[in-house]
């Protein structure tokens, strides 16, 4: 009788270590994941800037820079021809709420480059909901009227730190 009672306790022992286990493991996976998805993101909008910038020495080579002040009106992804799997497309004043997380997007009222975050535990924003990053295409003049940097330079003040 008392080696039964043994059993049992001895039973549901191993069953509380192995659920305390497999919680720190899937809290470690979300803090792994959320870092993965900033990574992609980073990667993404680094992608873009060194397209963009290509684009600005082919502009400078070609005599056509002049071509690069309206480039700021323009769809960065759509510009430097480097436009992510993940991309939903050109929308005009969209419900942020119905769109999926993970996405980019370009704001065709705003002229803003977004990514709406699919993971945010770590993450800390204007208080926007969905929690989302918004960039705006900057091109830069150098000291001789040509133009010497491009840059999305983010609207959003945040702090992402998985």
């Amino acid at each position: 009788m008392i080696s039964g009672r043994v059993g049992v306790l001895q039973s549901a022992l191993y069953v509380a270590v192995a659920c305390a286990l497999a919680a720190a493991l899937l809290s470690r996976l979300l803090v792994l994941s959320e870092a993965a998805e900033k990574a992609a993101m980073e990667a993404t909008l680094g992608r873009v800037q060194g397209a963009l910038y290509v684009k600005l020495a082919q502009a400078a080579l070609t005599g056509a820079q002049g071509a690069a002040q309206d480039w700021t009106e323009r769809n960065p992804f759509v510009l430097a021809e480097a436009v992510p799997a993940n991309y939903a497309g050109e929308l005009h004043a969209p419900d942020l709420r119905e769109l999926a997380r993970g996405q980019w997007y370009y704001d065709t009222v705003r002229r803003e480059v977004v990514y709406l975050l699919r993971q945010s535990r770590a993450f800390a924003g204007d208080g926007s909901e969905p929690p989302n990053l918004r960039f705006r295409l900057e091109v830069e003049r150098g000291p001789g009227g040509g133009y010497r940097r491009v840059t999305l330079r983010s609207l959003t003040s945040y702090v992402w730190e998985p």
